[in-house]
């Protein structure tokens, strides 16, 4: 099945090995784990993946920032002609 770091929490097939890819870090937990283990530790994890974590706000504000710059730079683009 799948091995999941204790230190970084990136997941890998059990077939490429007892060390994480990721980070290096020797996994010392030899059996598959169930989905409701994973889940339960990822709610003590600080993510923030697609704008889930802590740094929700800050980082849509910093998405948004960049979208209107990418908008301007193209409308400049097409108005100059470039």
């Amino acid at each position: 099945m799948f091995r999941q770091c204790s230190y970084c929490d990136f997941e890998w097939h059990e077939s490429d090995g007892k060390i994480c890819p990721a980070c290096g870090f020797d996994s010392v937990d030899l059996e598959s784990e169930d989905e409701s283990d994973s889940s339960g530790r990822a709610e003590l994890n600080q993510g923030g993946a697609f704008g889930s974590g802590p740094y929700a706000k800050s980082q849509a504000s910093c998405v948004v920032a960049l979208a209107i710059m990418a908008l301007v730079y193209f409308i400049v683009r097409f108005v100059l002609g470039g």
